[in-house]
C-alpha cells in the first residue's frame, strides 16, 4: 500500500475526500480535464514543489500563473493568483470546476476586482491593487512606515520617504534590514545598499560589494544610502530581478 502522506502534507489525494482527483490520477490531470471540458485552451501543469507531483497544479503564461493545491484533512482547493513575481490574490473553494474556473479568469487577464466579482472566495489586499495601478512602492513605504514591528527602522523610514530618489524604489524587509529593490516582484533585485539598525538610532549602510558605512542618525544614513546608489538607477518596474535584467 502507498503511504497517502508524507510530513510536509499528501503525497496523494485521499478517496474519500477527492473522489474526482483519485480518478484523475493527480489534481493536474483533474484541472485538465475541467479546463478540456469548458474549452478552455489552457494547460494545466504539475506544481514543481517536491512532494506535490499529485496534489499540485500549476496554470501560467509569460505575465501570470495561478496555483492550486488541495488541503489535508477536509476537502478544499487552495488557491493563489500570482502576476510580475507577487501573490495578487488568494482563494479557496470545495468545488474543482469553480477553481478551474477562476484560474481560467485570472489567466485571460481579469482585473482583480473583476476577477473577484467573478468568484467571490478571492479575496486580495490594498497592496495588490496598488501593483496593479503601478504605484506599489509609494505604498509599500507607508505600510513599512506603520508596521510595528520595523519600530527600529521607523526613522530611517521616515527620513527615506521624503527623498524623492529612494521613495521610487520598492523597500522591503529581510531579518530587521531594510532592502530597496529597482522591480516590485520576487525575487527582487539585490545590486543596491540595504540598512541595518543598530540600536540607540543608528544604522550601518551596506554596499552590494559588503563594504560598511555606520550613521549615527536617520539622516546620516538616508545620504550615505544616496551616495552608494549606482548611477542611472530609476523608478523600480513591475516584473522580477529576472525581467529586470532582460530589460
Amino acid at each position: 500500500m502507498v503511504d497517502s502522506h508524507t510530513a510536509a502534507g499528501p503525497a496523494r489525494p485521499d478517496p474519500a475526500l477527492y473522489p474526482d482527483l483519485a480518478r484523475a490520477g493527480s489534481l493536474q490531470a483533474a484541472v485538465q480535464d475541467e479546463l478540456d471540458r469548458s474549452r478552455h485552451r489552457l494547460s494545466a501543469r504539475v506544481e514543481s514543489a517536491p512532494g506535490w507531483p499529485y496534489v499540485g497544479a500549476r496554470i501560467e503564461n509569460d505575465q501570470r500563473h495561478t496555483s492550486i493545491l488541495i488541503g489535508l484533512e477536509v476537502r478544499v482547493f487552495l488557491i493563489e493568483f500570482w502576476a510580475q513575481g507577487v501573490m495578487m490574490a488568494q482563494g479557496d473553494t470545495v468545488e474543482l470546476h469553480e477553481a478551474a474556473e477562476a484560474a481560467y479568469v485570472w489567466q485571460t487577464g481579469a482585473s482583480l476586482r473583476d476577477l473577484r466579482t467573478a468568484w467571490p472566495f478571492v479575496h486580495f489586499g490594498a497592496l495588490a491593487e496598488a501593483h496593479e495601478r503601478g504605484d506599489a512602492a509609494q505604498l509599500k513605504w507607508q505600510l513599512l512606515r506603520d508596521a510595528a514591528q520595523l519600530a527600529e527602522l521607523r526613522p530611517l523610514i521616515d527620513a527615506a520617504m521624503i527623498e524623492p530618489r529612494l521613495r521610487l524604489l520598492f523597500p522591503y524587509t529581510s531579518h530587521a534590514t531594510l532592502h530597496l529593490s529597482r522591480c516590485t516582484g520576487y525575487p527582487y533585485t539585490n545590486d543596491l545598499p540595504y540598512v541595518e539598525p543598530l540600536g540607540e538610532g543608528s544604522f550601518n549602510v551596506i554596499e552590494p560589494t559588503g563594504r560598511q558605512y555606520t550613521a549615527v542618525s536617520a539622516t546620516d544614513a538616508v545620504a550615505l544610502l544616496l551616495a552608494a546608489l549606482p548611477p542611472g538607477y530609476g523608478p523600480a518596474v513591475a516584473g522580477t530581478a529576472e525581467q529586470f535584467s532582460t530589460r
